[in-house]
């Protein structure tokens, strides 16, 4: 579809996002100054689409920001990448989780979006949730377009020539990480060199180049970090267009909730500006796809990819309002069924402060961050789990080798071995340098006493 043409579905998912941002409290949100914005700032949303035609925003994001490899924590407290796109995704787990929840519960069971999947003669032992109903569509929406490959064509000439002086192979993490973690340092030193006149995938080795932030501008289809600044300090969070081609690939419903769901695919990604169709479409999974032999446990989905025209009031300015115009410092998230929405600045909650010794509470943590979304979503879901893994034969994620040795939030993720599959596959093939947090980064282990009581009362 040409991004000149704007169904009118598309207009309803923007416009249910933009309606469920308008009715969020102001705080953290940019303000209207004699009639332009303080602040400028992305908005990013999940819109479900039910049978009947009618959309419902379930999940909001805003933001800009992220944390460079320095502020990186280990106890999975800290939400490391706040752009608009992946608070969006991370408030939708929320809402998944929620769900989940309702389901398992026999007194609500009805209103959720799922329901239990029986058991069949061609797959035995799978039992778990599917969508209530098959018709049930999930769009994406975002304000711009997304950082990345996807936005590549869009830079100015003045980025182009400004990224020209800076050196093109420079490639894997800061000496910072190589201490904290000489493993995922190791696993970046095969990274080669790209340069300008490559414009397509490297089909010499079969995988994607890379490229950080803006660097080497006319390297496309390359896979980037973010930020695009050049004198910001380096992150480990991938472009926000890697990350949706990667949803794309294994679904956007995260490893945890893999072992509870079936994978969750958009039906489409709706960019509230004009956009080059043909890039975004490479950027978001295209150049993916010449990658993917017969071995490849991914089945590529491409959602459609449309314009919306209903304008978001609080988008990035051009022409002369752009210097007078700040970029936002604070992030939102919410989602369906959340009591309030929630404010993010430096990766926790807004006003966090920390104590005598330098500490930060829980109550400082963001509820989107990694162990937020496995205590609250994955291990408030296992209980139920466990009782219906005892009665009714259901898998059950063995989270606990012994009392002494319980599993971490990274092995726990590797328990939706279909998932994990999926991931390892590109990981170790067309995005082969896809650079990834350290590991420290996800060793944290279950501390819940009471969980191990319940989980061997349930063998």
């Amino acid at each position: 579809m040409a991004t000149n043409e704007t169904p009118q579905w598309a207009n309803q998912v923007a416009q249910a996002c933009l309606t469920q941002f308008q009715s969020l409290p102001k705080k953290g949100k940019p303000t209207m100054r004699e009639g332009r914005p303080s602040a400028w700032t992305v908005l990013a949303g999940v819109v479900l689409e039910n049978p009947e035609g009618q959309f419902c925003c379930v999940a909001l994001g805003t933001g800009l920001k992220c944390l460079p490899e320095s502020r990186l924590t280990t106890d999975g407290n800290v939400l490391h990448d706040a752009h608009a796109e992946v608070v969006a995704r991370r408030s939708f787990l929320r809402y998944l989780y929620h769900q989940v929840q309702a389901a398992l519960d026999t007194y609500i069971y009805d209103q959720s979006i799922f329901v239990a999947q029986e058991s069949s003669v061609e797959a035995p032992s799978r039992r778990v949730l599917k969508l209530r109903n098959p018709a049930y569509k999930f769009h994406f929406y975002t304000s711009k377009i997304p950082c990345g490959d996807a936005s590549m064509d869009k830079i100015t000439q003045y980025d182009l020539l400004d990224a020209a002086k800076l050196q093109p192979n420079e490639q894997g993490p800061s000496d910072a990480t190589t201490k904290q973690d000489s493993a995922h340092q190791a696993a970046l030193q095969d990274i080669e060199p790209v340069t300008k006149k490559r414009r397509i995938t490297n089909q010499v080795n079969h995988c994607l180049p890379f490229c950080r932030g803006r660097d080497n501008p006319h390297c496309l289809t390359a896979l980037r970090t973010k930020p695009a600044r050049k004198d910001a300090e380096r992150t480990t969070s991938m472009s926000c267009s890697d990350k949706l081609m990667l949803w794309n690939a294994v679904g956007i419903q995260s490893a945890l909730l893999s072992f509870f769901i079936e994978p969750i695919f958009l039906e489409s990604v709706v960019i509230g500006e004009p956009f080059n169709h043909d890039a975004v479409a490479m950027a978001l999974g295209g150049r993916l796809a010449p990658l993917l032999d017969d071995t490849a446990p991914i089945r590529l989905h491409k959602p459609k990819l449309v314009r919306a025209t209903v304008k978001f009031p609080f988008q990035e300015p051009v022409g002369e309002d752009s210097a007078s115009v700040l970029l936002s410092d604070s992030a939102i998230g919410w989602y369906y069924g959340s009591r309030e929405s929630e404010v993010i600045v430096n990766g926790r909650r807004q006003g966090a402060v920390p104590d005598k010794q330098g500490k930060f509470s829980l109550k400082c943590r963001s509820r989107l961050c990694k162990r937020a979304l496995w205590e609250e979503g994955f291990l408030v879901i296992f209980r139920p789990w466990l009782q219906r893994a005892k009665t009714e034969g259901w898998p059950r994620p063995e989270l606990f080798e012994s009392e002494s040795r319980r599993l971490t939030y990274r092995e726990t993720k590797q328990l939706a071995t279909e998932y994990f599959e999926a991931k390892t596959w590109l990981y170790t093939n067309a995005c082969r340098h896809w650079v990834r947090a350290p590991v420290s980064t996800e060793s944290f282990i279950i501390n819940d006493d009471q969980l191990w009581l319940d989980y061997i009362c349930n063998v």
